[in-house]
């Protein structure tokens, strides 16, 4: 039972201890770790709430300190009784004390007693501490806030305020923090205020100069006799305000030329805007002020000529050099492209939709469309190519040797160069078969003529075709005409080898006075060139030879030979790769002039457009032809020089130039 009652009241104080249960302890201990049991009044009450129901039960049955249970007060009179453990963290013991079959006894009391005095010490210890580390913060806080403004001020604190800092209370610290707090930050503000006091007057300071300055342009641009236009602008330009710099610049304007009805200002205009172009942004999609004004003067000059453009002799110039001196401040403004498509262009197509290519008129495209190139878009130049291909297709699917005119040599070159390769092919698909088939079948007969010598051919016949080829020959390249020509005078060797193969050699004079006719016929009104020469010089080394022997070709086929030169050309174009040496000039999109600015860029030279100067290029078509003037330059080197039709000119003297290869500028 004894074992019994101290696992209760033992287990009873393990319960009980972990919540703190313990607030009446000193008064309810002898001081020797016993209980002071009551058994009446609240003993019980007691008893329960420190050691459970183990003691309750005791008090219950009648137990009375220092007395045991059985008769009389018999028995155990300490029924509780614990003994300290060596190591109070092993919890309930080790298995071997079980084993051992030892139940150690702690004494209750003792360890209820410490426990106690630990927890309580723990607690006040706790409370003391945690309140002196919050004053030692707030008094740290207190000396670094003191710290910031001695730094501030350059000036120390006096020092018996620091001692009073160590003695004084937490609300004191506090305080002395919240004020020093505040006035660090009213210092703060003060500081910033005194940056932007300092800014503010830099910046009234500038305003007043700009003021002395806006002043100064109002005087300008009222006083036109004091300052040129250009000096007045530059004096604009230096503000900062670019609002204010697109009024002033449009008022300079509108004043400057609001009574100018004609360019009489435009170097001053061009300068102007060179000037702007580069310190004034020019929006795309909507213009300033500035831009606005441009627009008004450039319009009242220049749109009455736009609306009454017309191709002819007279107009063309003057227009050409208007849009190329005006291009930039055109650009400047957004209409450069608006006035081309709205007024130049229009008239430029229609011109060469009622050009009749052979019966061209006074004022040919050959005389204008080259100069309009450096204008022209791409979309436009490839309509306007489109027309001339046209004109060249009409004319060959409508030809007919007897009934159509002969393209004069110099439109005949201007379509070439114009149309490039692209001519040699429609020449090719549409002029060579019908010039074959109306006159080489129909009308080359030599042997024929031979044996019916006594009909008259005049407008028909071999010397007929024979003329018409030479006629036409500027129509074909090289190779072509070479090969008809050979069928020629293949045909013509072909009969005098047969003549004086089976004739007697009495019939050699009759040969050669028939060969001789012949020729002489077909040169009647024009002087034979190089080719025919060589064809001459051999007929004739062939009449004189002692010996006969032939010089034609029996197996030549002149269809054949046509379709020869065309085979390989064809499978050119689909095999075989451009090159420097073969790809067609209508291929090159690049122009000259980007070659010289590529040299100009490579060799360190400084190539520039001098503004409102031309100057005029011989030129086979047409006498001469006006382009601009470029200054190109390099340490003391200087070159004026111009490009016409990609060859480069350089002045040599005043006024004088001279083709040159570019690399001689090296």
């Amino acid at each position: 039972m004894s074992n019994g009652l101290n696992n209760g009241l033992l287990a009873g104080s393990q319960r009980r201890d972990p919540y703190g249960y313990d607030s009446d302890d000193d008064e309810d201990s002898d001081g020797s770790g016993r209980l002071a049991v009551n058994v009446g009044g609240n003993s019980g009450s007691q008893l329960d709430r420190k050691y459970g129901i183990g003691a309750k039960l005791l008090c219950k049955m009648g137990y009375v300190e220092g007395q045991g249970l059985g008769k009389d007060g018999s028995g155990i009179a300490n029924p509780i009784q614990v003994k300290r453990r060596s190591n109070p963290s092993v919890g309930l013991g080790t298995l071997s004390d079980g084993r051992a079959g030892e139940r150690e006894v702690y004494d209750s009391s003792d360890e209820e007693q410490a426990l106690r005095e630990h927890v309580l010490a723990f607690k006040k210890g706790s409370t003391e501490i945690l309140s002196e580390n919050k004053v030692e913060g707030r008094r740290r806080a207190l000396k670094q806030i003191i710290g910031e403004i001695e730094v501030k001020f350059h000036r120390e604190i006096l020092y018996g305020l620091v001692e009073k800092i160590e003695t004084a209370s937490l609300s004191e610290i506090e305080e002395l923090e919240a004020i020093g707090t505040e006035f660090l930050d009213t210092y703060g503000e003060s500081t910033g205020l005194d940056h932007r006091i300092k800014a503010l007057e830099l910046e009234i300071g500038e305003l007043e100069e700009q003021e002395r300055r806006i002043c100064e342009i109002g005087e300008d641009i009222k006083n036109e006799a004091k300052s040129t236009l250009l000096d007045i602008a530059g004096k604009i330009l230096s503000l900062s305000d670019s609002e204010l710099v697109d009024k002033l610049m449009s008022q300079l304007l509108r004043q400057r030329f609001e009574a100018l009805r004609t360019p009489s200002h435009d170097d001053q205009l061009l300068e102007l805007v060179e000037m702007l172009q580069y310190q004034m942004e020019a929006a795309t999609s909507q213009l300033n002020r500035t831009q606005t004004e441009i627009h008004k003067i450039i319009f009242s000059w220049f749109s009455q000529q736009w609306q009454n453009f017309t191709v002819n002799k007279q107009q063309i110039g003057p227009m050409i050099f208007m849009l190329l001196d005006f291009e930039s401040v055109m650009k400047f403004i957004n209409c450069f492209e608006y006035v081309k498509h709205k007024f130049i262009y229009p008239k430029l197509v229609d011109a060469l939709e009622s050009w009749n290519i052979a019966d061209p008129g006074e004022f040919p495209p050959r005389l204008w469309v080259f100069d309009f190139l450096v204008i022209l878009d791409h979309s436009i130049k490839a309509k306007v190519e489109k027309i001339v291909e046209t004109k060249v297709v009409d004319y060959f699917d409508s030809w007919y040797h007897r009934d159509s005119s002969l393209i004069s040599r110099p439109d005949l070159i201007f379509v070439q160069e114009f149309l490039g390769e692209r001519y040699y092919e429609i020449m090719r698909d549409k002029f060579l078969p019908r010039f074959i088939e109306q006159l080489w079948d129909n009308h080359f007969d030599p042997l024929m003529e031979l044996e019916d010598c006594k009909t008259s051919f005049v407008d028909e016949g071999s010397t007929y075709y024979v003329k018409k080829l030479l006629e036409y020959r500027h129509y074909f390249d090289k190779t072509v005409f070479d090969t008809l020509l050979k069928a020629v005078f293949n045909e013509y060797n072909k009969i005098l080898y047969q003549w004086l193969l089976y004739s007697p050699k009495e019939d050699m004079p009759k040969a050669k006075y028939w060969f001789f006719s012949v020729v002489n016929d077909i040169f009647q009104d024009s002087d034979p060139l190089e080719l025919e020469l060589a064809q001459i010089r051999s007929t004739l080394s062939f009449l004189n030879r002692s010996t006969i022997k032939p010089i034609h070709d029996e197996s030549f086929d002149l269809m054949k030979e046509l379709n020869n030169l065309q085979k390989p050309s064809r499978q050119s174009d689909k095999d075989t790769p451009y090159t420097v040496q073969n790809i067609p000039m209508r291929k090159v999109s690049t122009t000259f002039k980007s070659v010289v600015e590529d040299f100009c860029a490579e060799n360190g030279y400084l190539i520039q457009k001098l503004q409102g100067q031309y100057t005029q290029l011989p030129d086979d078509y047409h006498g001469g032809t006006v382009v601009p003037l470029f200054k190109l330059s390099r340490a003391d080197t200087t070159y004026n020089l111009a490009i016409s039709k990609d060859i480069l000119w350089v002045e040599k003297e005043k006024g004088s130039f001279e083709p040159t290869y570019l690399y001689e500028l090296k």
